[in-house]
């Protein structure tokens, strides 16, 4: 898997999460401007990300900083060591 793996996956995930395959954002789009994207959403797309990706989000990774889709990526892609 690379860095650019992550972004069709998390889109995957979430679209499972929302039943909505009509879903779309992009690494730039903030997740304020993603409409499904609510707060219960929110926790079940985080345990989807960790199931898929074999990850924990843990009190070392900061979620509270987390504005686009991109930085949601970079927290992935350190935590994969990509």
């Amino acid at each position: 898997m690379t860095r650019d793996d992550l972004l069709p996956v998390l889109l995957k995930i979430a679209r499972d999460v929302t039943d909505d395959e009509q879903l779309t954002f992009a690494a730039e789009t903030p997740f304020a401007k993603i409409e499904a994207w609510d707060s219960m959403n929110h926790v079940h797309i985080l345990v989807g990300m960790e199931d898929t990706f074999r990850i924990r989000f843990n009190d070392a990774v900061s979620l509270q900083s987390v504005v686009i889709v991109q930085d949601l990526l970079d927290i992935i892609a350190g935590l994969k060591g990509l």
